[in-house]
């Protein structure tokens, strides 16, 4: 090679060195769109061991916009999160007495 000539090999800076990132599968469900049936959020509530955390599980569904599954690990850190107390919703004079009723 002569000193004016590049390596064929070798990107121009004007190349992208980049690697593609590959396209998402169209098939793949989206979950900002997913939506758990009412029965279905029965279903998840009632596997949740906890009544303070099925409660919470319970308010984040009627919001409407989460509809995930907290695992076991999550709710603690969902409270410290917002700053509220560890067993919120379920503390002395709260109203939320059993978090299956009338979903």
């Amino acid at each position: 090679l002569s000193l004016g000539q590049k390596d064929a090999k070798t990107p121009s800076p004007k190349q992208s060195t980049r690697v593609p990132t590959p396209q998402r599968n169209k098939k793949t469900p989206s979950y900002s769109n997913r939506t758990l049936s009412p029965e279905a959020q029965i279903k998840s509530l009632q596997q949740i061991a906890k009544k303070q955390d099925q409660a919470l599980q319970k308010i984040l569904y009627q919001h409407g916009k989460f509809q995930f599954q907290l695992h076991p690990h999550q709710f603690e850190a969902v409270r410290r999160v917002a700053g509220v107390p560890s067993k919120f919703p379920l503390h002395p004079g709260s109203h939320v007495h059993n978090p299956l009723q009338a979903t």
